[in-house]
């Protein structure tokens, strides 16, 4: 992928493996690596069309669904209320989503026995609560009215209402669910047990060795016992249950059961990263007791009837990292020399245009050239490259014969913009000449059956890495887009992935 210069959600399962494999970590305890891989997915580049926090199944939603798995299986409620004020697990307009990082944080907040933060976080999410249910009337009260207008009979009165309430149903469930949640921690904390217990009771949603903690927590050994075996009996070979299992059954007493849950939980332990997470930590009392050593773990023993094993550093890096964008120095309409090595040390778009003759072109440049003193204010410059040989560039209106397509929308708005630009009739960035189309192809902005150039736009580093793409049949069209999401890639940076990684440090680490 990273060789032949495709953006991650371009590969339509490339997201969802990653994903996938970030779940297997937590399974096995590998909580740095589970941690990489989900701030790569939330660090891949963003497209319209490919990949956005809005769209389910898309890198950008599964690195923050997994990033919150990650910190919640393995307890690190620092990280995460830390992370919750970074670009990772920032707040969103997405409403669905911001309920579950309120209720993750409400959680945090308990865990660290945060009494005015957690209740901060419910009080959000009653409001939220209250703000979805009024949606919903209005929205069945409109559905009504329009149907009683129509002089619909009353079953169709109130069949239009149910339809218009259903896109809420399960908003509100989600919510009432989440609000039970925290007012149990707020009881929890507060020493109100059976009412605790009750609100438990009716929660959705939440793993059941996590719930077994909860009822051990509120006094009910027995049902903390049951949901502990059960946790373990629908994720066989999964670490967290077991060691979960292990601490409920030695804190209600049940050392012979514990102890055997702990000599299976050796066997699997080989890949545990970190003994300092909570569901670890909490061993270190129970191995003395039952004169295991401090580092219980045992060393995984590799198959021997599996084939040569590879290094896995030969096969690629653990998440996607950019790649360098490869040198060019292109002659503009003057035959000056115009190279990528000039914008060393400051970000810039390039764009791959089809020359004059293509109006989808003028177009894309017409929306380009006036957000111009934006990308620079941004720190990002901007330059042109053109399939037209050299005597055909001219930095002028003229260069689109505009005067003969005058009567064009997007001609007629390049024109009065070049018009009023303080440099008459300029175009406000360089373009230059790739007539050979050596450029195009080295950037694959190439169909090698058709023969034929392709659009492409870039956003090249101050490094010269390629942090973003764009290439296809028409011009990308959205400058706003770009800019925006320029932005938050710029402040990335580009080893994070490789840093976060078990060999590149102790505990992970986010600084954005």
């Amino acid at each position: 992928m990273m060789r032949d210069r495709v953006m991650p959600d371009q590969i339509h399962n490339y997201a969802h493996n990653q994903e996938w494999m970030t779940r297997n970590l937590i399974n096995i305890g590998r909580s740095r690596d589970a941690l990489a891989i989900a701030a790569n997915l939330i660090e891949h580049p963003r497209h319209p069309k490919y990949n956005t926090a809005s769209r389910r199944g898309r890198s950008a939603s599964y690195g923050r669904t997994r990033m919150f798995q990650v910190l919640e299986r393995f307890e690190m409620w620092d990280e995460l209320i830390h992370l919750s004020e970074t670009m990772y697990l920032e707040p969103t307009n997405l409403k669905q989503e911001q309920d579950k990082r309120i209720r993750a944080l409400g959680t945090a907040y308990f865990e660290k026995s945060d009494s005015p933060q957690l209740l901060a976080q419910l009080v959000e999410l009653q409001g939220r609560l209250v703000q979805a249910q009024n949606e919903q009337t209005e929205a069945q009260n409109e559905a009504a009215k329009k149907a009683k207008e129509a002089k619909k009979p009353a079953a169709e009165i109130d069949k239009a209402k149910a339809a218009a309430g259903k896109k809420f149903n399960n908003r509100i469930k989600s919510l009432n669910n989440a609000v039970a949640e925290l007012n149990a921690y707020a009881g929890l904390l507060v020493g109100t047990t059976e009412t605790s217990k009750t609100l438990l009771g009716q929660v959705s949603g939440v793993a059941k060795d996590r719930l077994a903690r909860l009822y051990l927590r509120a006094g009910d050994h027995e049902k903390a016992e049951r949901l502990a075996g059960e946790a373990v009996e629908s994720a066989k070979n999964e670490v967290i249950p077991l060691a979960n299992q292990i601490d409920v059954l030695f804190r209600i007493g049940k050392e012979k059961e514990a102890s055997e849950a702990f000599a299976k939980l050796r066997e699997i332990s080989g890949d545990i990263d970190d003994l300092t997470h909570a569901p670890f930590q909490r061993l270190s009392e129970i191995a003395s007791a039952i004169d295991f050593p401090s580092d219980w773990r045992i060393e995984r023993q590799l198959s021997h009837d599996v084939g040569m094993r590879p290094s896995l550093d030969s096969i690629g890096p653990l998440g996607y990292t950019p790649t360098s964008a490869p040198d060019w120095n292109l002659p503009n309409a003057s035959g000056e020399s115009i190279g990528l090595k000039q914008f060393r040390g400051r970000p810039v778009v390039v764009i791959f245009y089809l020359g004059q003759s293509c109006l989808h072109c003028v177009e894309q440049l017409t929306n380009f050239a006036p957000r111009t003193k934006d990308f620079i204010e941004a720190g990002i410059s901007l330059v042109a490259i053109s399939t037209d040989e050299v005597k055909k560039l001219k930095r002028s209106v003229d260069s689109f014969k505009l005067e003969d397509l005058a009567e064009i929308p997007v001609v007629k708005d390049l024109k009065h913009f070049l018009e009023n630009t303080q440099v008459q009739g300029e175009f406000p960035f360089p373009l230059v000449s790739d007539a050979d189309l050596r450029i195009f192809k080295t950037y694959r902005a190439f169909d090698d059956f058709e023969n034929q150039p392709l659009h492409g736009t870039f956003l090249i580093d101050g490094d010269g890495l390629v942090r973003w793409q764009d290439i296809s049949y028409e011009p990308f069209n959205n400058p706003d887009f770009l800019l925006k999401e320029a932005k938050r890639l710029l402040q990335l940076p580009v080893t994070s992935a490789d840093r976060l990684a078990s060999r590149h440090g102790d505990r992970p680490e986010l600084d954005r």
